[in-house]
């Protein structure tokens, strides 16, 4: 099993997305669609005759989610506009 493959929930974090690609001494960019994050590999950042796995997840850390209201379905969130004087 790959790393990719653990639960999409785990300590505290939610998978959000993942993208994994082969690259080599061409270098590239691997990217999430769904999150718009990217990783670049520059050129020779690979050694030459050398195929690498690259991969990454991106993960929402769910510790710092308000908690749900059970009745209304709805978290507490208060919003607090800062004004410049």
């Amino acid at each position: 099993p790959s790393a990719l493959d653990d639960d999409d929930e785990d300590e505290g974090h939610t998978v959000v997305a993942t993208a994994r690609g082969i690259f080599n001494n061409n270098g590239g960019v691997l990217s999430s669609i769904e999150t718009g994050v990217s990783i670049i590999i520059p050129q020779g950042a690979i050694p030459e005759s050398v195929e690498q796995e690259i991969y990454f997840k991106v993960c929402r850390d769910n510790s710092i989610l308000p908690p749900l209201d059970k009745e209304k379905g709805q978290s507490p969130v208060a919003v607090r506009r800062a004004s410049l004087s």
